[in-house]
Parts: structure tokens; sequence; C-alpha cells
């Protein structure tokens, strides 16, 4: 997330003009959104399935009528705590964490630029 922010951040506020800076920049972004996307995108893809996987076990003794106490006691002794990727056990993984990473990673460009700009304003 650091090597996709400075390069960005570098992207957007460079001076000069080289074409072949810029490219390399932009392969740079290119590079650390591709590797955010392929780690963060799969696991909140298979938190999703577990949800959903774990709510199917758990409707499991309604379409068994005839198992139905047996199958609703082994679901309560086996399945009694959710099994999800976290964030160092502070965050559950899902979708919206990919939009509030870029949102922060936009927060803080746009800080750092407007704090770069006036640093160097001269009054």
């Amino acid at each position: 997330m650091t090597g996709l922010f400075w390069s960005a951040f570098s992207f957007a506020f460079s001076v000069g003009n080289d074409y072949l800076i810029n490219i390399c920049t932009l392969s740079g972004i290119v590079h650390y959104a591709m590797s955010l996307l392929l780690i963060l995108f799969p696991a909140a893809v298979s938190n999703e399935a577990s949800i959903r996987a774990h709510d199917i076990v758990r409707s499991l003794p309604s379409y068994i009528r005839e198992h139905y106490k047996e199958l609703k006691m082994s679901i309560r002794r086996r399945f009694k705590r959710n099994t999800s990727l976290t964030l160092w056990k502070i965050y559950i993984i899902d979708k919206s964490l990919l939009i509030s990473v870029l949102g922060t990673l936009l927060t803080y460009g746009i800080l750092f630029g407007t704090l770069g700009s006036v640093q160097f304003s001269k009054d």
C-alpha cells in the first residue's frame, strides 16, 4: 500500500515532462494496484463464501425433518464459531475494505500534496 501511495504521489506531483520516468512510475502504480487487488479481492470473496456455507449448514436441519434433533445438536457442537480471514484479528476482510483503502490513499495524497504546495510557496 505504501508503494502504491508513493508511486501515485510521485506521478501526480512530478515536475518534469520526461516520458520514460512517467512510464516507469505508471508501471509501478499498476504493479502495486494489481498486487493489492490480488490479495484483498480473493480474501473478501472467500470470506463471503465462508459465511454463505455457514448459513447453509446452519439451515440444514430444517430441510431434513426425520433427523432434526441429531443434526441440530451436531451442528451446534461443531460450528460454534465463524472462521474468516482478518487483518491481525482486528478487521474482517470484505469488499468494502478495498474501497476504504483506496479512499485512504486518495485522502493522504491530497493532504501531502496540499502540505507540499503550502510549504514551498513564497509569500
